[in-house]
């Protein structure tokens, strides 16, 4: 789990956009993205955390990537508004002024699903 995190946060939160050659420069625009794409794995990360049927080493493995990802982000340059306000956002959920579930599963309606495929056998009975 742990390599698995620390992949997404690298090619994520830690990503530094800056950094590209120049050819490969992004946009204003996908950098603002990227900065929201930011924000989703960390809230992505709370609810993990705040999953009741995880097990408690998946808990440990968080919270200890959830540290060194905060002492990350105090060295970072760019954008250090962003990087900030994630190291706030860590701060908060640590202290747990930030609770993050997983939604409830939506419910089908009664009856049959819309699209279930009616249609598709029937057939011209008559003759011609």
């Amino acid at each position: 789990l742990s390599l698995v995190l620390d992949k997404i946060i690298d090619e994520t939160i830690l990503n530094d956009f800056n950094s590209k050659p120049s050819k490969d420069k992004l946009s204003k625009m996908e950098i603002e993205i990227g900065k929201m794409v930011n924000h989703k794995v960390l809230n992505h990360i709370f609810m993990l955390a705040n999953d009741k049927s995880s097990h408690q080493e998946v808990n440990t493995i968080i919270y200890s990537t959830l540290s060194k990802l905060k002492t990350e982000l105090a060295s970072k340059d760019f954008d250090r508004d962003h990087y900030n306000y994630l190291s706030v956002k860590i701060d908060k959920f640590f202290a747990g002024e930030i609770d993050s579930y997983f939604p409830d599963e939506l419910k089908a309606p009664d009856g049959s699903p819309i699209g279930s495929g009616d249609s598709l056998f029937s057939t011209c009975h008559g003759e011609l």
